[in-house]
């Protein structure tokens, strides 16, 4: 149970549109990027609006009472979110990060290696993606940020002049010689195709053509017997990511959750998806 001030729950997320120029003007200037998280993030943020929680019998000492006021935040608590995000923003502030007006888990750090250079970081949650001109610069920085949150840094996967992270479901491909970045999503969408049989359901290997138009879209009378609600929240995070060729048929598709279509329409967009997985 909780008070009613305790209802604003908003914490601002890291848009990928905006990871995306980060990351990209990160490739273009030959910055240096690394990827670092923070272990059990919620955990180290303290609540400062009265909570209740009833423990368990087996977690009551003798004596006491089964309330308890929570001091720190909870995974599935509503109000952890924002409690994280306002004692993250308060601790890179401390650490001398600039937060971004416009996109508030976007922050920026003027560099001490290199004149008019930044060091750049954004946060999805407790995955951090950090850029700049100077490697031993990002380490330092990462090493001070771990210091005072724990955490891990990310190893990429290095094959050549390239490294890869595996990060948010997407992979992202960097190579700081040829100043390019990558982004797919290949394991997330095999997996995705896996789990839903999309092929076998299909009974072709061809990729058609996903777009269709809003009148062409039939319902099935009977039940339907397939996880729509699922597919379209996992087509729709492949959108959001790294797939914006398939948004409009995802938002079209996600009009009809409460009475869906025919399997041949979300069949057709996933298939799509699939055999495009590396484009």
């Amino acid at each position: 149970m909780w008070s009613e001030g305790a209802k604003d729950v908003f914490a601002p997320t890291l848009s990928m549109t905006a990871h995306r120029v980060l990351l990209v003007k990160a490739a273009r200037e030959g910055d240096y990027i690394k990827c670092f998280d923070i272990d059990a993030a919620f955990l180290n943020a303290a609540i400062n609006i009265d909570i209740l929680i009833r423990l368990p019998d087996d977690f009551i000492k003798p004596g006491e009472s089964n309330v308890k006021k929570l001091v720190k935040a909870l995974y599935g608590l509503p109000q952890a979110p924002k409690a994280w995000f306002q004692h993250y923003v308060t601790g890179l502030k401390t650490l001398g990060w600039e937060q971004c007006l416009n996109e508030a888990a976007l922050w920026r750090k003027s560099s001490t290696k290199h004149t008019d250079k930044w060091l750049k970081l954004s946060v999805y949650v407790d995955d951090n993606f950090i850029t700049g001109p100077d490697e031993y610069e990002l380490n330092q920085e990462i090493e001070v940020i771990l210091l005072k949150y724990t955490g891990r840094e990310i190893a990429p996967e290095v094959k050549g002049d390239w490294q890869s992270w595996d990060v948010l479901g997407a992979e992202f491909d960097y190579n700081r010689t040829q100043r390019t970045m990558k982004l797919y999503m290949r394991s997330y969408i095999k997996k995705m195709a896996d789990k839903f049989n999309i092929t076998a359901k299909m009974g072709s290997n061809s990729s058609p053509n996903p777009n269709f138009p809003e009148e062409s879209v039939t319902v099935d009378s009977a039940e339907v017997q397939f996880p729509y609600r699922e597919i379209i929240g996992s087509l729709q995070w492949v959108a959001t990511i790294a797939r914006p060729d398939i948004a409009r048929n995802v938002n079209l598709l996600s009009r009809f959750l409460g009475k869906p279509p025919t399997f041949a329409r979300v069949s057709a967009c996933l298939l799509y998806t699939s055999d495009a997985a590396d484009e």
